[in-house]
């Protein structure tokens, strides 16, 4: 039997001791099979709806909180204009899978409404950002 062992920088052989190949556990989000039901129940969904469920996601985790403000800055590497996002955003606050404060001239206000025992409640904060200071979700 021969037993190989990787040195870290590569895949090749290594005489002596043991060291793991050199891997990167690549990015990934938790999305819950729940939200991909609902996400296929919405009549007429659009494949940027979808598309800007799992941004959303993965913003709310790096940033650490479960408001995210949807700006061109944010979301405009999807490469979608700003009315199709609209758009999404009111397909996913109709499935029950985000709350969206709009106001006119502005971007709106995004809060993700994880399901209770999901990992990102304990690693994300609770804030609600308004514009107004008052809590005008839709």
């Amino acid at each position: 039997m021969t037993v190989l062992k990787f040195k870290r920088s590569g895949g090749e052989p290594r005489r002596n001791g043991w060291a793991k190949p050199n891997r990167k556990a690549g990015r990934f989000i938790l999305v819950p099979v729940d939200w991909l039901d609902r996400l296929d129940a919405i009549e007429g969904r659009s494949a940027c709806a979808e598309r800007l469920l799992y941004r959303l996601l993965r913003v709310s985790w790096e940033r650490g909180e479960q408001t995210v403000v949807c700006s061109n800055v944010t979301f405009g590497g999807l490469g979608v204009t700003r009315n199709t996002r609209a758009r999404a955003l009111r397909q996913l606050a109709t499935a029950g899978l985000v709350l969206v404060e709009w106001h006119p001239r502005k971007a709106p206000v995004v809060q993700i409404l994880y399901p209770e025992g999901h990992p990102a409640l304990q690693h994300c904060t609770k804030s609600r950002r308004t514009r107004s200071g008052s809590a005008a979700w839709r």
